[in-house]
């Protein structure tokens, strides 16, 4: 979560700020929705091996977790454009002609 170091500068006494458009993982620090989504399956985790977690709720959080780790893999999913499985560009080939 490096930020840039901020640029200072003189402003006119009628200039305005520009509107800052902020995703909802940006507004709580993360750099993008992945790194929102790996600090959530750590807290999880940390959850669910508590000793104070009762059984009710180890449940429940190990259900969450495994919602979270599904909405990591879809985002690393979109972002694969070479996946291997991806035959979106494939040519059809005909065996006759061999």
């Amino acid at each position: 979560m490096a930020r840039k170091p901020a640029i200072l500068r003189a402003v006119s006494p009628d200039e305005k700020p520009a509107p800052v458009a902020l995703t909802a993982w940006g507004a709580l620090g993360f750099e993008s929705e992945r790194d929102m989504l790996l600090d959530d399956l750590k807290t999880l985790a940390e959850r669910i091996k508590s000793s104070s977690t009762t059984a009710t709720a180890v449940a429940a959080l190990s259900k969450r977790k495994a919602e979270v780790f599904e909405q990591i893999k879809m985002l690393d999913a979109e972002a694969d454009d070479d996946d291997i499985l991806d035959d979106s560009e494939d040519e059809t080939w005909d065996v006759a002609a061999t």
